[in-house]
Order: C-alpha cells, then sequence, then structure tokens
C-alpha cells in the first residue's frame, strides 16, 4: 500500500488532505511536533501513524518521512523575525529528506506568483522552495492557490461590526479559493501515479470577487450591513499582529 507522509496535519490545508487521504486506500505518516500527538489519537491505527519533527531540522525530517513513497509539504507558519531563513531552512531539510529517502513525488503548497521577482516576503520565498524541492525529486507538484476564504476569520470581530477590511481598492478582482478544495487537489496528486515532472497548478475559485463583492455577500450571508474600508497594508498588518 502507497506510504503518503503529510506535514501540518492539524494546519488549515494539511487536515483537509489527510481527510481525504483516509478516503483512498493509502497508508499515512502525519508529521508534526510531539505536542500535537494527542490530536491524532482518535486516528491512529494500522494504517494511520504520527512521527515526531521539527519541520527545520534534517535529520528529525528525514527520520519522519523514511519509507515514504510521496510527500505533502507545506512551509508551517513561524513567527521569526527572519522569514526568508526560516523559509529556507525548512525547505532544505524537505529536499534532504526527499533526496536521502528517495520519495518519488512531493506535492507542495506553494502560491500565486512564486518567485516572480525579489522583494515580495514569502511570495519571493516560496519560490526559492519551488526550486530547492525541484532539484530534490524528478515529480514535483507545486499548487498556487489564490486568495484562502478562510482568511476572512482573521476578521470575524471586525465583520461582527460591520467592516470588512484590505489594503486592496474596492473594484480590485481577488481570486478566492477554499482550503478543501486545496486539500482535495493535493490528495489526488498525492494518490496518483499518472503523473510526472514539475508542475505548477493553479487554483482558483470559480469567480474572483472584488472587496465590495465580499462585502455585500457577508451582508446577505449574515443579515447585517457590512461595508468595505480601505486600510494601509501597514494598518493591517498591526492589526493581525495584535490578534
Amino acid at each position: 500500500m502507497k506510504k503518503i507522509a503529510v506535514v501540518t496535519p492539524a494546519g488549515q490545508v494539511g487536515r483537509q488532505v489527510v481527510s481525504a487521504l483516509l478516503k483512498k486506500e493509502v497508508e499515512l505518516i502525519l508529521i508534526g511536533r510531539e505536542g500535537q500527538r494527542s490530536k491524532f489519537s482518535n486516528l491512529l491505527d494500522s494504517r494511520v501513524s504520527f512521527r515526531a519533527a521539527g519541520l527545520d531540522q534534517s535529520s528529525e525530517l528525514t527520520h519522519a518521512t523514511e519509507g515514504a513513497d510521496a510527500l505533502f509539504w507545506l512551509t508551517p507558519p513561524n513567527t521569526t523575525t527572519d522569514m526568508r531563513e526560516w523559509y529556507q531552512s525548512t525547505a532544505r531539510a524537505a529536499a534532504a529528506a526527499v533526496r536521502e529517502n528517495g520519495i518519488k513525488r512531493v506535492v507542495n503548497l506553494s502560491a500565486i506568483g512564486a518567485g516572480a521577482a525579489e522583494g515580495l516576503g514569502t511570495v519571493t520565498y516560496v519560490g526559492e522552495t519551488e526550486r530547492l524541492l525541484n532539484a530534490a525529486s524528478q515529480n514535483v507538484v507545486h499548487l498556487r492557490p489564490g486568495y484562502f476564504m478562510e482568511n476572512l476569520n482573521l476578521q470575524k470581530d471586525s465583520i461582527a461590526k460591520g467592516q470588512l477590511v484590505f489594503p486592496f481598492d474596492p473594484d480590485h478582482k481577488i481570486p478566492w479559493i477554499a482550503a478543501k478544495d486545496i486539500g482535495d487537489r493535493a490528495a489526488e496528486y498525492l494518490g496518483s501515479e499518472k503523473w510526472a515532472g514539475h508542475i505548477y497548478h493553479h487554483l482558483l475559485g470559480p469567480k474572483s470577487l472584488t472587496p465590495l463583492e465580499v462585502a455585500e455577500a457577508l451582508k446577505k450571508h449574515r443579515g447585517h450591513d457590512v461595508r468595505y474600508v480601505q486600510s494601509s497594508y501597514e494598518d493591517l498588518s498591526r492589526s493581525f499582529k495584535d490578534l
């Protein structure tokens, strides 16, 4: 039976990948921090195991992925002040594990615009992750999703008070996607042997929506007025840091 390793299995996308893979005839290796083991106690059985590893620790990650035929990878969130080093150190650890264990297929969660230019923050860094994984394996799918619908949860208090806040122009079209859609597509690639090479797959919802359109949809769904407020990137960043 095919063995598939999944990092960040408790995360927003990782748990959707796990849920989709549980419906397939595969064995799962869930990889996370030791403190997360108890979260999966109800899943652990003859075909689901949990292995603890730091995702920036090459030796730990290599040990945790031993025996895997495929790997679902994403760079886990971190509050470090040096995000570029975090992305690079985790990508190096992943690439080393793939090479050492001969993992045949990798599905990597990237981002739209990955590696397009310097100075774009995480969009630049995920491009570097793509290159490191490509060098480690002949078969890698890079999923490049749009804006996560779940990110609206970060504004649930503001939305409850009638405000949707973004730094975008009111008529700026945003490509949206749900974490479940990403997880389902990742699971399809992980469970399949019918693809090869380095693939860049953009994941977009059926329709791009402007902030004004999203505010109107929220108004209809919630039954109270929600208006759009355009903020600066700096103000929005500060508000998220206060969460």
